[in-house]
């Protein structure tokens, strides 16, 4: 299996979200195959540990 793994980092409200949606949409228009997740989350227990913070 290959691919990229790309990373989006910054503080809050820098427009990472924004980049995401814009780079996902980019890629899928190309015919690519796109896996979007944060860190932490992604899971019912990551994004109950999210909670704490």
């Amino acid at each position: 299996m290959s691919g990229l793994f790309i990373s989006f980092e910054g503080i809050d409200g820098a427009g990472k979200s924004t980049h995401i949606a814009g780079t996902a949409h980019a890629l899928r228009a190309a015919a690519r195959t796109v896996v979007l997740t944060r860190e932490p989350g992604g899971t019912p227990l990551a994004e109950s540990c999210a909670r704490w913070r």
